[in-house]
């Protein structure tokens, strides 16, 4: 996250930077026109965030090295396949948003818990077995550099995510 907020804000907080960045956009005729601002406060800012400096992390780089700013991570492939699975952890923000929602009964809320939790359990059979239907970022990510071989620690940290829903929300 330290290397997409301070890429961020290389480009955004420079207004010279900002404009350039927006006029190459243009340019190349980029699906987007503009990168979202960080902030802090709003937890659902990281995610748009992250998915936003993902679709432009080929023209973050280009204009990157435009201005000679080395910034490794964005060549480095792991860090790429972290960024994008990072960023299809977007049901989490889904769940939390319907947790939010008013006039809901309490056994509403228990089940978007109880369905999420079956589908982390879906998410990591499916995982597992090299099916990435639900993780379409790194699904992309993964055909792009051909990388077959799945990196078992997504795997292990959806056993821990799935782990603490059954310790938090388990029948006692």
């Amino acid at each position: 996250m330290k290397v997409v907020v301070s890429t961020v804000n290389f480009i955004k907080s420079r207004g010279l930077n900002h404009r350039q960045f927006k006029q190459f956009l243009d340019d190349i005729e980029s699906e987007y026109g503009d990168l979202l601002y960080y902030t802090e406060v709003r937890w659902l800012s990281r995610g748009l965030i992250l998915e936003r400096f993902l679709n432009l992390i080929e023209e973050i780089g280009i204009f990157l090295a435009e201005k000679q700013r080395d910034v490794p991570e964005l060549k480095n492939l792991d860090w790429l396949c972290d960024l994008a699975s990072l960023v299809d952890t977007n049901h989490l923000n889904v769940l939390n948003t319907r947790l939010q929602g008013k006039n809901q009964l309490i056994f509403q809320l228990y089940a978007h818990v109880s369905s999420f939790q079956c589908k982390l359990t879906l998410f990591r059979s499916q995982l597992n077995s090299g099916n990435y239907n639900h993780f379409p970022n790194f699904k992309k990510m993964a055909e792009k550099f051909n990388k077959t071989a799945i990196n078992f620690s997504y795997v292990e940290k959806l056993d821990i995510l799935i782990q603490s829903f059954q310790d938090r929300f388990s029948k006692k």
